[in-house]
């Protein structure tokens, strides 16, 4: 049997997603990969692939026949580039030649030759060059590229997520695809060019089927949203990471994941604040970190509010399922009925919206429905309350509409409430979940206990609609939108991607400068004496200008520690400063960073953009 030894070259070190697509690549194909050109057999055949590229169909790889041939060096063409051209001008069968382009994708029956064409040279005595076709590489580039994978693709607040992030990351630099896992039980929302759909598989077979694909297509993350735990452990024994966002409360998490372990997953991004902290109670051997769900603001304008002059009305916007409480509405449509005739109001009709759609299929949600009627008869509102059942565009809905009521037992961090405020219209919501860090600031947001009564909603949806207080749409259109979510994905999808496979060993020091002064010394005097210990440090500065080194500055590149600095604070924003760094810091991982006597700003967005890091503080800045 021929061997199947290779190797993946010019690799980037801030890019080391580049090298491990390659990697699982090759394995897929059959091979067994170096760690370096020298750790080859030189007398055995050896693939050589450029890092960042991948073999169309790995899976479907076999070696040329060796036949004949005393050397053979077989060739897998790129799409397009010097390789293309080189296969239209000489055709696949290119004979000895002195002048081939720069190795990107080959199979040389020695591997010498094979390690020779990665220094640069040819290989000797004159093989012969052949187009392999089963080595013809996909159609790839080198961005980051994350398969934002979720359960069904339907009118829902975590399937809007994925497919809005599928649309919006390839803004932040990351190539992008959705993955649509199952069918769905409500409306389907509209699928972006290239989606993946495998809802006509068996449960059982999609995980080994989507890992194939991903492999194949070069994908470097998988975002799961709503998979179970054995599916997301599947996924993650592809060797691709998988990162979750978490869309819910623990009483919403999807079945298993209370029993996830260390290495079933990479990390979780959680909806909230609060969604994060439950995390971390009951997962506390994972990474966490909170990417707020965000909205579209242009899909919900701020609208003048309709007139109140025959009816005043509300709208829910949920789905019927047992957490979203919607039989609690009908009490609170009469409770508002009195509590305005109460206060003088001559025409106090109020009529009830439910944007929302019951699946035939989940017999909850047929329940839910159920219950809402026989509420409405019982509290005589039977005729106030009308559901869209998905056929009115929730921005039509809203615009008609003079406030919101939400009853949610639990919430993650509710879209509807995003995009009700955000087009201009106060809520009225029980405080569960993330629903407060909503109502921070935001006078448009009233959060009641989760056991008020009908009564208790009424008062204050009284007091909305009378007076409606002051549109608070900015704070929802500065911090949950689209692209404030995708910009902070799109970072840890990199962080993920970028996580050695072995524990890293530099210790990182992050400080404003090395200036004359106390801390200034002390930094220099610790890291010195760590590196004669042989200990790798290496040194990031905030307030230094990278043409002008102080003296502290030259005394640790003079003892051949590494100093890495960005332009200053001052002259460039404190997330732009943050971003070099972690691109250094990807080419030489920490195994902990220590900040000291470093800007706060810094201090916070560094601490939270490296979630897999240990961070310390010296004791007198504790």
């Amino acid at each position: 049997m021929v061997s199947r030894q290779a190797v993946v070259f010019d690799a980037d070190p801030r890019r080391q997603w580049l090298a491990a697509r390659s990697a699982r690549c090759l394995r897929a194909a059959g091979f067994a990969v170096a760690h370096s050109p020298e750790a080859v057999i030189a007398d055995e055949p050896c693939l050589i692939l450029r890092a960042g590229c991948v073999v169309r169909n790995p899976e479907l790889f076999r070696p040329p026949p060796l036949a004949g041939h005393a050397r053979l060096v077989a060739v897998g063409l790129p799409v397009a580039g010097e390789w293309a051209d080189f296969h239209a001008l000489h055709g696949g069968d290119y004979r000895p030649s002195g002048s081939l382009p720069a190795a990107v994708c080959e199979w040389h029956s020695d591997a010498r030759g094979a390690v020779a064409r990665i220094d640069g040279g040819m290989p000797g005595e004159s093989p012969r060059v052949v187009h392999w076709p089963p080595l013809d590489l996909a159609a790839v580039d080198d961005r980051l590229r994350v398969y934002e994978v979720v359960t069904s693709l339907q009118q829902g607040g975590a399937e809007k997520i994925a497919r809005d992030l599928a649309l919006a990351l390839p803004g932040y630099d990351v190539a992008c695809r959705l993955v649509v896992l199952g069918k769905p039980h409500r409306t389907p929302l509209e699928a972006p060019p290239g989606t993946l759909d495998l809802s006509h598989l068996p449960r059982a077979a999609r995980a080994a089927v989507l890992t194939k694909s991903a492999v194949a297509d070069g994908a470097d993350v998988f975002h799961v949203h709503l998979t179970d735990a054995d599916e997301t452990r599947a996924l993650t024994a592809s060797g691709i990471p998988v990162i979750a966002t978490v869309h819910n409360m623990r009483a919403g998490w999807p079945r298993g994941w209370e029993s996830l372990a260390k290495d079933d997953l990479c990390l979780l991004l959680a909806c909230s604040q609060a969604v994060a902290s439950e995390l971390r109670v009951v997962l506390p051997h994972l990474p966490v970190r909170t990417v707020w769900n965000g909205i579209n603001p242009d899909d919900c304008p701020e609208t003048e509010l309709p007139s109140n002059i025959e009816c005043h009305n509300l709208v829910s916007i949920a789905n019927p399922r047992p957490q979203k409480r919607l039989d609690r509405l009908p009490a609170i449509v009469a409770a508002t009925r009195a509590e305005l005739a109460a206060r003088g109001v001559v025409r106090p009709g109020v009529r009830l919206v439910i944007a929302g759609e019951t699946s035939p299929r989940h017999a909850d949600a047929v329940a839910c429905r159920a219950d809402v009627g026989r509420e409405a008869v019982k509290h005589g509102v039977i005729d106030a309350i009308t559901w869209t059942d998905g056929q009115i565009p929730v921005r039509e809905v809203l615009a008609a509409a003079h406030a919101m009521v939400s009853c949610s037992a639990y919430e993650g961090l509710s879209l509807a409430h995003l995009e009700a405020l955000s087009a201009g219209r106060p809520v009225v919501a029980c405080d569960t979940g993330g629903t407060r860090e909503l109502a921070w600031r935001n006078p448009a947001l009233v959060l009641l206990n989760p056991d008020a009564g009908a009564g208790d909603f009424a008062r204050k949806l009284a007091d909305v609609m009378l007076d409606p207080p002051h549109s608070a749409h900015r704070w929802v259109w500065r911090d949950f939108t689209i692209w404030r979510m995708s910009e902070r994905v799109a970072r840890f999808a990199r962080q993920a991607a970028s996580r050695p496979p072995d524990p890293a060993t530099t210790l990182w020091f992050v400080s404003n400068n090395l200036s004359t002064g106390g801390a200034q010394s002390s930094l220099r005097r610790l890291t010195k004496a760590l590196h004669a210990r042989g200990r790798r440090v290496r040194v990031a500065l905030l307030q230094e200008y990278p043409e002008h080194p102080t003296t502290g500055r030259r005394d640790l590149a003079d003892h051949g520690i590494g100093v890495f600095v960005p332009l200053p604070a001052g002259l460039i924003e404190p997330a732009a400063a943050v971003d070099l760094i972690l691109a250094e810091m990807a080419a030489d991982p920490p195994a902990t960073v220590m900040f000291w006597n470093a800007i706060t700003d810094h201090k916070l967005l560094l601490s939270d953009a490296l979630p897999f890091t240990k961070m310390s503080l010296p004791e007198k800045a504790l």
